[in-house]
């Protein structure tokens, strides 16, 4: 096995882990500012009060800044902080499974080294030389390198995209491909391909807040209303995870993820308008089908 491989996991998660620690308890907006829309008779009712000082319909502001993706990044509720706190200890046992298997595989290469034969019939159960052959690709670089970019990528966009919002989006789509293809892909034991539950998680996360960043986008870069972009990326969201849960088969943690964001989301937005918690209720329903037939 390549050492370099779990010293760049290792390193990729204390990277994402410690940024994104940071910037949840830094200074920055906390709750989602869903912009209260008027409608126009509603403005024509409050120009035609009479009270001083009340300004013209013109001049009311009808939409703010919509930044959806900054409650799974700098949660004020408990269910967002779990979330978040879940995906840190997922990331961490990852990176510590990572290690044990090479502690595990670097003494059984030593002890093949020791104990090596030659001319020694191949019967029995697998000798220590046998497994350290087997396992000796496991940890290189090119099974890490997609989860490791990706939390890279995720530990750089959040810093960005309030003032590059176009820039950040595109770094939070790289980061949630890479993530997906890391949970699809799976990561290599032995002769076999292994899909792991902490990469599922993540890529659930991922798929959750690229969404939530998307329709940042919708609002904030091409104008869409606030409760349209909430409502169109909640509704993408749960589609895309329906799907990707569906490749994952048995990997079921990367829709509980997904149904977690999707209940946390609801609870910070659902009071702006109704709409929003019938489309959560929609998606968490569909999450919940694949999820019980991807536990079975």
């Amino acid at each position: 096995m390549v050492r370099s491989g779990a010293i760049l996991m290792v390193g990729a998660v204390g990277i994402f882990v410690s940024s994104s620690l940071f910037y949840a308890i830094s200074a920055g907006p906390r709750a989602v500012p869903l912009p209260l829309v008027a409608s126009e008779s509603q403005l024509a009712a409050m120009t035609q009060l009479a009270v001083p000082g009340l300004p013209s319909a013109a001049m009311v502001p009808v939409a703010g800044r919509l930044d959806l993706y900054n409650p799974f990044l700098r949660p004020d509720n408990l269910m967002l902080w779990s979330l978040l706190i879940a995906v840190w200890f997922a990331l961490i046992l990852h990176a510590v499974t990572v290690l044990r298997q090479q502690h595990r595989f670097e003494r059984a290469g030593a002890v093949a080294v020791v104990n090596a034969l030659p001319g020694m019939p191949d019967t029995g159960p697998p000798t220590a030389q046998e497994i350290a052959a087997r396992h000796r690709h496991d940890n290189r670089p090119s099974e890490h390198a997609p989860l490791a970019l990706a939390l890279v990528l995720g530990a750089i966009w959040p810093w960005i995209i309030h003032q590059h919002q176009a820039v950040g989006f595109v770094m939070a789509l790289a980061m949630l491909s890479l993530a997906l293809a890391a949970a699809i892909r799976g990561q290599r034991d032995g002769p076999a391909i292994r899909r792991r539950q902490t990469v599922g998680f993540f890529g659930g996360w991922a798929t959750a807040v690229t969404y939530a960043a998307f329709a940042s986008l919708l609002n904030n870069y091409l104008g869409i209303p606030a409760i349209a972009a909430t409502v169109t990326a909640m509704l993408l969201c749960a589609s895309a995870g329906v799907i990707t849960q569906l490749r994952l088969g048995g990997v079921f943690s990367y829709s509980v993820a997904v149904i977690w964001s999707l209940v946390g989301l609801a609870l910070v937005t659902m009071s702006a308008d109704a709409t929003i918690a019938m489309v959560a209720i929609i998606g968490i329903s569909a999450m919940a089908i694949v999820l019980v037939r991807a536990a079975s």
